[in-house]
C-alpha cells in the first residue's frame, strides 16, 4: 500500500509539474507575437517607403453635365410657381471591354533580421468604350459638358506610380495631368482631360501601359461589361483573394500564371452611375498576394501548441523509467527537464529568423536532443535509457516537424499519431506493476 501511495503522489505531482511548463509555453507564445508585431512594424515601414497594398480601378470616363429639376419658388405677391434649374454634376461611364495583363516582379526588402514582400508590377491595361452618346440616356446635348470630360484610374497608393506619363486613347496620345481623392470608394485617382474627343457613337479603344510598385498585394476591380485579367509572376507562393477565384491557374517552382474571365453578370455594378450614386467596390474585387513560404512566426506557434504533447509524453517516459529502474527521480529534475523542452521553442524562433525554418527545427531539435540524453544518462547512469529517451524524443519531434508541414492532411495525421502513441504508451504500461517494485526485468524485455 505505501508503494501505491508513492507512485500516486509521484505521478500526481508529474502531473502538476506538466501544468507548470504551461507559463513559460504561454511566455514564449508572447515572445512570438511581439517579434510578429516586430515584423508587421517593419512591413508599415517598407510600405511607407516603398508603396502599400494596390489596387486598380478602373478606368472610367467621368462626364460632367448639367441636371435638369423642377423646384417651387414661393413668392408672397404673384404667388408661388415653378422654374427649372440646372445643376451641376458627373456621370461616371465604364468600358465595354477591360484587359489587364500583369508581370509582377516580387522582391525580399530586409531590415535587420525581418523581411518584407515588395513587388514591381508591368500592366497593359487596354479595352474599349462602345456607344457614349446612347449611353447618357436623355440627356440633352446642351447640357453636356464633352470639354471637361476626364478618364481617371483608381490606384491605391499613388507612390507606387512608375513611368505612367501617357497613354493612348482612339489613336490619339493623352497625358495624365494629376491625381487626387475622389471619393471614399475609389480612393485617390489620376486624370486626364479629354476634351470633346469621345463626342460620338464610334469604338474608342484605349491603351494604357501602367508601371505600378506595391506591397505583397495587388488586386483589381472588373468595371467592365466583359473583363480579363492575367498575372504572371516568377513567385511560387500566391494566395488569390478577392470574390473571384482565377478561372484557370498554374503554379510551380518557378512561378504562376493565373486568368480571371468575368462578366458584368458576375458582379453587382452598375455599367453607369451618377455622382451621388457611386456604387461600393468592395464585393467585387479580386487579386493575388505573394505569400512568405518561410514564415517562421507561423510554423513556430504552430509547433508552440504541441508542446503539452512533448512535455507530458516526455515526463510519463520518464516515470515509465523510474517505475522500471526503481531510480528515484526528485520533482527538481523533472522540472529541469521540463525547462530543456521549453528553451527548444526559444531557440527554434531565434534560429528561425536567420535561418530557413526547416534548418532551425532540426538545429533545435538536435541541442534539446543531447541536453537531455546527457542529462538522463547521468541519472540513470545507464546509457541505453538515454538511447531510448533520445530515441524516444527524436520521433515526437518528427512527428511535430511532419504536422506543421502538412496543411488539408494535418489533423488526420495528428489524431493517427496520437493513437498510435496512446497505444504504445497502454502496450508498455501493461507490464509494469503498480504494487511492487518488481518492474526491473522489463528493462530486457
Amino acid at each position: 500500500m505505501k508503494n501505491k501511495n508513492q507512485t500516486l503522489l509521484k505521478a500526481g505531482i508529474n502531473g502538476m509539474l506538466v501544468m507548470v511548463m504551461l507559463i513559460p509555453t504561454m511566455l514564449i507564445q508572447g515572445l512570438i507575437r511581439e517579434r510578429l508585431n516586430r515584423k508587421s512594424d517593419v512591413m508599415q515601414e517598407v510600405n511607407q517607403k516603398w508603396a502599400g497594398n494596390q489596387t486598380i480601378s478602373g478606368p472610367l470616363i467621368r462626364i460632367p453635365y448639367y441636371k435638369r429639376q423642377e423646384i417651387t419658388v414661393k413668392n408672397t405677391k404673384t404667388g408661388n410657381y415653378k422654374e427649372t434649374q440646372r445643376v451641376l454634376t458627373e456621370i461616371y461611364l465604364t468600358p465595354k471591354n477591360l484587359k489587364i495583363e500583369s508581370v509582377i516582379k516580387p522582391e525580399n526588402r530586409k531590415i535587420g533580421i525581418s523581411e518584407a514582400i515588395v513587388y514591381q508590377s508591368e500592366n497593359k491595361i487596354s479595352g474599349s468604350y462602345e456607344n457614349i452618346k446612347t449611353a447618357l440616356g436623355d440627356i440633352l446635348e446642351e447640357d453636356i459638358l464633352w470639354n471637361k470630360a476626364e478618364l481617371i484610374i483608381g490606384i491605391s497608393d499613388l507612390r507606387g506610380i512608375k513611368n505612367l506619363k501617357q497613354f493612348k486613347l482612339k489613336n490619339k496620345i493623352y497625358t495624365f495631368e494629376g491625381s487626387k481623392s475622389l471619393n471614399p470608394v475609389m480612393g485617390n485617382v489620376i486624370i486626364s482631360q479629354l476634351n470633346s474627343n469621345i463626342n460620338s457613337n464610334e469604338s474608342i479603344p484605349f491603351e494604357i501601359d501602367l508601371n505600378l510598385n506595391g506591397s505583397e498585394t495587388l488586386n483589381y476591380i472588373p468595371i467592365g461589361e466583359s473583363n480579363s485579367f492575367v498575372a504572371r509572376s516568377t513567385w511560387p507562393n500566391p494566395k488569390f483573394s478577392g470574390n473571384f477565384l482565377p478561372d484557370s491557374r498554374n503554379i510551380n517552382d518557378s512561378g504562376f500564371v493565373a486568368n480571371w474571365n468575368i462578366s458584368h453578370l458576375n458582379r453587382n455594378l452598375p455599367q453607369k452611375w451618377n455622382e451621388e450614386n457611386f456604387p461600393s467596390f468592395i464585393d467585387s474585387t479580386l487579386g493575388l498576394s505573394l505569400l512568405n513560404p518561410n514564415d517562421n512566426y507561423q510554423k513556430t506557434e504552430r509547433s508552440l501548441k504541441y508542446s503539452i504533447l512533448i512535455i507530458s509524453l516526455t515526463f510519463l517516459a520518464f516515470f515509465f523509467l523510474e517505475m522500471i529502474l526503481k531510480e528515484k527521480i526528485h520533482p527538481l529534475q523533472y522540472a529541469l527537464v521540463g525547462a530543456a523542452l521549453c528553451i527548444f521553442y526559444t531557440l527554434l524562433l531565434s534560429f528561425s529568423e536567420i535561418l530557413i525554418f526547416n534548418y532551425s527545427y532540426l538545429i533545435s531539435t538536435l541541442m534539446t536532443l543531447l541536453l537531455i540524453t546527457l542529462y538522463t544518462r547521468s541519472l540513470f547512469k545507464n546509457t541505453r535509457m538515454a538511447y531510448w529517451i533520445a530515441s524516444i524524443l527524436s520521433v515526437l519531434y518528427l512527428f511535430i516537424f511532419i504536422i506543421i508541414q502538412l496543411e488539408d492532411t494535418a489533423l488526420l495525421i495528428g489524431s493517427l499519431g496520437l493513437f498510435f502513441i496512446l497505444s504504445l504508451t497502454m502496450y508498455v504500461s501493461r507490464k509494469i506493476n503498480w504494487y511492487t517494485d518488481e518492474n526491473s526485468d522489463l528493462i530486457n524485455n
